[in-house]
């Protein structure tokens, strides 16, 4: 699992920089507002980054909690398997948990808003 999110990592940094070799198109300035032109022209950029982020966090999650969820357990805290854990290890696997979770939700929405901002002639 780890090796998955590490590659899906990777994929995106290589795919990134071999997007940013390409020759940008010029735009005619069609009235919109700078904000909107910026995001047209670094709408694939940031989806990537977004992607990234979560690849990481991911990664991140299954090298250090293999047996998430880690709950309340008799007078400790256990996963699936494995010894019982620590209230420091209870307490950083929901930091990451909700970091992940929010991340996660807040990538699938800025991904889909980037995509109405694209040009049809680049949407996939």
């Amino acid at each position: 699992m780890v090796y998955f999110g590490c590659a899906l990592v990777v994929w995106s940094i290589v795919g990134f920089f071999f997007s940013r070799s390409r020759e940008p198109k010029a735009e005619p300035d069609d009235g919109k507002s700078i904000i909107n032109r910026w995001v047209t022209r670094h709408a694939e950029d940031l989806a990537r980054a977004i992607f990234i982020v979560i690849g990481v966090l991911w990664t991140y999650g299954v090298y250090y909690y293999p047996d998430a969820p880690i709950r309340r357990c008799g007078d400790g805290f256990c996963g699936k398997h494995g010894p019982t854990r620590t209230l420091a290890e209870f307490q950083s696997f929901e930091n990451w948990e909700g970091l992940f979770i929010f991340t996660f939700i807040l990538g699938f929405l800025s991904v889909l808003y980037l995509k109405t901002k694209l040009p049809s002639d680049r949407r996939g």
